[in-house]
């Protein structure tokens, strides 16, 4: 693992192939490590920039407030630091989000943009945190309660394995390694309450929804997972009327891990969309 420094901290990325760059966002709460089966395939093809965000992963966690602005500005530095041009760009659920969001404001250096599970505020109300965020909306005094808590907060090992079968379709996670380093992941405390504070600034993430696709915008193309339970598809077809992309692909047997349980499929479809 390489690594940069942003505002101070510093945030790991992992550096593999060779071709046109190639960056890969993840969602809150894992890393780069869910992208296994895709920097395998592409690396070949792409020189590959896989990310541990900000509060994630290798990356350094300080407690500070995390929203969408603080990534596109993350990701704006690390693009220009590298002199990266023309960039190919995959994320996933608030790593879509961060993309898109980089997207509006540097469409002429991206390529092509994949954006997997994108995270909105509408695409969240549909799904099992939907409700946890209206509550935290609705409420100062339950958003600033679960502020506090954020950092006390912890939860046993039943509870986190149960959390990532959720993000799953119709098939389970077969690696088992890769089972226990997310497990890890989440029981490390100050990753949970990053996760829990950007939840509490998701609000940052409703300009995303009034977004529509033009001419200005690098191609794109949307995935989504039919069994997704975090952000289920109906929000996702929602999104894609309005956006429109360049294309939208739903695979009904994946899950919100669409890219490691339906990862054969994916990674085909984005070569296609590539090329």
């Amino acid at each position: 693992m390489k690594k940069f420094t942003f505002n101070g901290h510093e945030i790991y990325y992992k550096n593999i192939g060779s071709g046109p760059p190639l960056i890969m966002l993840h969602n809150g709460g894992n890393d780069h490590r869910i992208w296994d089966y895709q920097i395998k395939y592409f690396k070949d093809y792409f020189e590959i920039f896989a990310l541990d965000l900000l509060g994630y992963g290798q990356s350094d966690k300080p407690e500070i407030d995390y929203n969408i602005e603080l990534y596109t500005q993350m990701l704006e530095f690390f693009i220009q630091s590298k002199g990266l041009d023309k960039i190919n760009i995959i994320g996933h659920c608030i790593g879509s989000a961060i993309s898109l969001s980089y997207a509006l404001s540097n469409p002429e250096k991206i390529s092509h943009m994949v954006l997997i599970n994108i995270a909105t505020i509408q695409t969240l109300s549909k799904g099992d945190l939907g409700k946890l965020y209206s509550l935290i909306d609705y409420s100062p005094f339950f958003k600033k309660s679960l502020t506090w808590l954020s950092s006390y907060i912890k939860l046993p090992e039943w509870a986190h394995l149960l959390s990532i079968k959720q993000q799953y379709g119709m098939y389970d996670e077969k690696d088992r390694e890769f089972l226990d380093h997310l497990v890890k992941r989440y029981k490390n405390p100050r990753q949970f309450s990053v996760l829990l504070n950007l939840l509490l600034n998701f609000k940052s993430f409703e300009k995303l929804d009034r977004i529509e696709n033009n001419d200005l915008l690098p191609p794109t193309f949307i995935i989504w997972g039919g069994q997704n339970k975090i952000l289920p598809v109906t929000g996702g077809r929602i999104f894609a009327e309005k956006f429109r992309p360049d294309r939208f692909q739903i695979f009904p047997q994946g899950g919100h891990m669409i890219m490691r349980d339906c990862s054969r499929g994916i990674n085909q479809s984005i070569f296609q969309f590539f090329q």
